[in-house]
């Protein structure tokens, strides 16, 4: 119950989105990259608790077919949240943990260049897998 308030009370302020496939999401813009998965058959993992080092975290998306992790990274304009950015690009790197990043003007685009976008960076990180 109170997480049903929690979600509904987060729901009228626009904080959190609901998804084509029922799932809840923290932005309107995590909703249209979730539908865009969802659209064309990527099977993902919402907010995947995830151990990097000695700090737990949870990625916006994991791809598990993949092993890539997607990150949304919307508030770069806010110091506080791009410190943490910043911070978690290094831990993927350092990790060599897999993550696209995608930003708000990713979204703006056409629908079709945006997928074909994901699917490059896709190929992208798995050539890399392949040659580590």
């Amino acid at each position: 119950v109170i997480i049903d308030l929690y979600v509904e009370t987060h729901l009228k302020v626009g904080k959190i989105s609901k998804t084509a496939t029922n799932i809840y999401v923290r932005s309107i813009s995590e909703k249209k990259l979730a539908d865009l998965l969802t659209k064309y058959n990527f099977k993902y993992v919402y907010e995947k608790k995830t151990k990097v080092g000695s700090y737990d975290f949870s990625p916006d998306f994991y791809l598990p077919d993949y092993d890539i992790y997607i990150e949304f990274y919307g508030l770069i304009h806010d110091e506080e949240y791009n410190d943490k950015h910043k911070w978690k690009k290094k831990q993927y790197l350092r990790n060599r943990l897999h993550c696209i990043a995608v930003y708000p003007n990713h979204l703006e685009w056409e629908e079709k260049k945006l997928i074909k976008w994901l699917i490059e960076q896709i190929r992208l990180h798995n050539n890399l897998s392949k040659k580590s």
